[in-house]
């Protein structure tokens, strides 16, 4: 490139920054509502607004966070960041670690219903999220019948990511979680963004 060309160049350049063209279209950035142990809480996600965090930190050593989001009529999230104060959570997905903490949810569940929380849950598949390829969110599925009121449809997942794992619990009326029907772009879409945010 000659001298000339050069000079061109940097005085384009400079006219661009100075009248304020963009050079490259930017996305916006997402609105963070809460950062909690590395992991960021965006104000919203899919439709899902934040609607605030729960410090279990403070009760139990690695017991984390949880930032509930209110999403469509009757349906609501919780995403938890935790380590239970272990060392020996990969940095990077593990499908082991991964599924090993997911039957722990399922077991939590049936304690919630042996106690009387519930009356019955009755787990009713497993999916990932994506469906092959790493990261991602291992999937259980149940209906839960609640001690007062009509039944509920549950989703609980998990992944591990930096040291700790990422677990999400959707609840919404029935047939409010169905992954495949018309409508459930917006359940799919949160599930999606805490693969790899």
């Amino acid at each position: 490139m000659t001298i000339a060309a050069s000079l061109r160049c940097a005085v384009t350049l400079g006219v661009v920054l100075a009248i304020g063209l963009p050079i490259a279209e930017a996305k916006p950035a997402k609105k963070i509502a809460a950062t909690f142990l590395g992991e960021r809480f965006p104000a919203e996600v899919a439709g899902f607004r934040y609607a605030g965090v729960k410090n279990y930190e403070s009760q139990q050593a690695g017991g984390g966070y949880g930032a509930r989001y209110e999403g469509p009529p009757g349906t609501w999230a919780d995403v938890y960041v935790y380590d239970w104060a272990r060392k020996d959570i990969p940095d990077h997905y593990n499908e082991k670690t991964s599924y090993d903490e997911l039957a722990l949810v399922g077991q939590a569940i049936n304690k919630a219903v042996q106690i009387g929380a519930y009356r019955s849950a009755t787990p009713t598949g497993s999916f990932a999220v994506p469906a092959s390829g790493i990261p991602r969110l291992n999937c259980d599925r149940f209906l839960i019948e609640p001690k007062t009121g009509d039944a509920r449809e549950s989703i609980a997942c998990v992944t591990n990511r930096n040291g700790r794992f990422v677990k999400i619990r959707l609840d919404g009326p029935k047939g409010a979680l169905d992954l495949g029907k018309p409508g459930s772009n917006s359940i799919n879409a949160f599930l999606k963004a805490w693969v790899s945010p």
